[in-house]
């Protein structure tokens, strides 16, 4: 067994990014990973002396350099690959059904994007909220960002992450092979099997190299594990794929109003980007903790999100999932491969109702830890909002916004509609109280 995954709750509560020990700033915590089958680091600590590992990932880019603390050794990559070999595996009997499902639903969320903003309103003010729903790290965000991102020509941009990481994410974007970016924004968003096999190994690799660069060189805080890339790469993913293409689109907006473009700003400049995450050490913690998910809650997700389907498509991909090995290294990521492709082929209300689902068992479960986190969730929501309308009124940024873009999670994008639709949220935001303030679904 090359590595150990172990149960986990599919829908983790928080972006959490992690800061590497010498730098962080109030960022601490323990890396946990996220969906079914996760990966989870070993908490043995690392001696002080120890010093960065030199890696090359392939020999015709140079070597990076790691922290110890991430675990990434020279086999490192060799098993990314092998796990994303056994997902490749399960691409090639990518039911159709589900292609179409999904295709539908990446459709109808570009479109909920575009034409239901909610209006965030101030006595002399109004912006247009619109909230890019996604999955974290999903091959194909890039071009859902860039599908979205000239025409609603953002004056701003919000992450559900914190302040902190923006700017890694920036030097990240500018460390990426041009022809790659531009590859990925390309990606096609009619077919499940061709978004996915769209970008191929090497583009895997480079990807990551050029995140790792940027990590190595001390230009980034976040540290990148064996875990995560045990996790992103078995299930297909492009860590940070959405953060990184934010900043690499909102640093063109400079180019955009030099050569006289219809970019949603005037007066030239990047278009800045905002982590509106919680910033409490303790929060953060609660938030990301999952050492107390079992196995039970593993599959009390799995037939909630089962059940959530549409008849047809369960059975489908209840098939799917019988065609996975029993008991091997690599049977809990062969399986969280294919519920996250279902998470993501639910229609909006099929969503909405397997997320109050999901909630409604938590709230109820009997361990206290479970129902903490969900009322942190809660708690993460408002936070979210509150910077939202800071950023809306100029509060956040300097200047007033008409048009911003929040690209997040589809659990945090639906925890905020939720409460901009909330009757008693008020009509009027009473500029500098951060109070709160009206909305329109369109």
């Amino acid at each position: 067994m090359l590595y150990q995954w172990p149960y986990s709750q599919p829908a983790c509560s928080s972006r959490r990014l992690v800061a590497c020990k010498a730098k962080a700033k109030g960022a601490g915590g323990k890396p946990t990973g996220k969906g079914f089958g996760t990966a989870v680091p070993s908490a043995t600590p690392v001696p002080q002396k120890q010093r960065s590992i030199e890696l090359r990932l392939l020999n015709d880019l140079p070597p990076v350099l790691v922290e110890p603390e991430s675990e990434i050794d020279d086999n490192t990559f060799n098993s990314c690959l092998f796990f994303m070999n056994k997902t490749e595996e399960l691409c090639g009997r990518l039911p159709k059904l589900l292609d179409h499902a999904w295709t539908q639903a990446t459709t109808c969320r570009i479109h909920d994007c575009l034409t239901r903003p909610v209006l965030l309103a101030s006595p002399s003010h109004t912006t247009a909220l619109h909230i890019l729903s996604l999955k974290h790290d999903d091959p194909y965000n890039p071009a859902l960002v860039a599908t979205v991102w000239d025409r609603v020509k953002p004056d701003a941009v919000a992450l559900d992450v914190q302040p902190l990481y923006p700017k890694s994410f920036t030097r990240m974007a500018k460390a990426m092979d041009p022809q790659l970016l531009d590859k990925l924004l390309a990606t096609p968003l009619t077919s499940l099997a061709k978004a996915l096999e769209h970008a191929n190994d090497i583009d895997r690799l480079r990807w990551h190299h050029a995140i790792l660069q940027v990590v190595g060189q001390g230009a980034s805080p976040i540290l990148v594990t064996k875990a995560t890339l045990f996790n992103v790469f078995a299930n297909r993913d492009l860590y940070l794929s959405e953060a990184i293409t934010v900043a690499h689109l909102a640093a063109k907006g400079s180019v955009v109003a030099a050569t006289g473009g219809t970019g949603g700003r005037s007066g030239g400049g990047p278009i800045p980007v905002h982590g509106i995450g919680v910033e409490d050490a303790a929060m953060l913690q609660g938030l990301g903790d999952d050492d107390f998910w079992t196995e039970q809650d593993s599959t009390a997700y799995k037939q909630s999100l089962l059940k959530a389907a549409d008849p047809q498509l369960r059975s489908t991909v209840n098939t799917w999932l019988q065609g996975i090995p029993v008991g091997t290294s690599t049977s809990a990521p062969r399986e969280r491969f294919v519920l996250s492709r279902l998470e993501q082929a639910l229609n909006r209300q099929q969503e909405e109702n397997h997320s109050l689902a999901h909630e409604a068992y938590r709230s109820s479960h009997s361990e206290p830890r479970v129902r903490k986190q969900l009322q942190l969730e809660h708690e993460q929501a408002e936070h979210h909002l509150a910077r939202l309308r800071d950023i809306a009124a100029g509060r956040l940024g300097g200047r007033r916004c008409s048009q911003i873009l929040a690209v997040m999670r589809a659990e945090h994008a639906a925890r905020v509609r939720r409460l901009l639709e909330v009757p008693m949220d008020a009509i009027v935001d009473t500029a500098g109280s951060g109070g709160s303030c009206g909305t329109t679904n369109q």
